[in-house]
This record gives structure tokens, sequence and C-alpha cells, in this order.
């Protein structure tokens, strides 16, 4: 009888521990995955990382790219998979005019990756 009361407390506790930091949890916003960047740099390091599935057929993407600032331009070092193709990403990024509200920035970026190969 003891085994099963502790059980039975135990799952109510589990479930009132979850539904109060479920009621507590921050929002998260994220935006959809583009291939384009934006004309900024990170201030320290960041890993920008997103996962995707397909609604018309059986497919999905995945994608993870740790980017940092070591010296004043932005490297980032990653990779994807879509599907079953595995794909490494090597940008650097640097910044020629800041970001600015209600205006733009400027930036020059080199990426290399198995999308820019030439198909065999």
């Amino acid at each position: 009888m003891a085994c099963r009361l502790h059980r039975k407390l135990k799952v109510s506790l589990t479930a009132s521990l979850q539904t109060v930091l479920l009621l507590f949890a921050a929002p998260a916003y994220a935006a959809r995955p583009f291939f384009t960047d934006d004309a900024r740099i990170v201030d320290n390091c960041q890993i920008e990382t997103f996962y995707k599935e397909q609604r018309s057929y059986s497919g999905s993407e995945f994608w993870f790219l740790p980017a940092c600032n070591p010296t004043g331009f932005e490297l980032t070092v990653g990779g994807n998979r879509i599907e079953r193709e595995r794909n490494e990403i090597l940008q650097t990024k640097l910044l020629l005019k800041p970001l600015e509200p209600n205006a733009g920035g400027r930036c020059v970026h080199e990426r290399r990756s198995a999308f820019d190969a030439e198909p065999a």
C-alpha cells in the first residue's frame, strides 16, 4: 500500500512541477530558415540551428551553424543534413557599415559549401 501511495505522490508532484514550469516559461521566437544573412556580425559566439520536416513528402532538414567573432570578423563552421545528404559549410563575414535602425548596413562575406560544387 505504501509503495502505491508513494508512486501516486511522485506522479502527482511531477505533473504539478511540469505545469508550473510551463506556466512560467518564457516564450521563444524564431524565424523561418532563409539562405540570406543579415549585415551584422555576432558579438562573441552563437549557434544557429533549426530542424524542418516536409509536409508533402517524407523528408527533413537539420542545420547546425556555430559562429564566432575572434578578431572583428565572423567565422561560421558548420553543416547541414538534408534528407540523407550531409554538407559542410564554411563562411567568413566582415562588417563594413554597422546596421542602424531604419537604415541598412553593409558587409562582405565568403561562403563555401557542398552547394557550391559543380554537379558530377
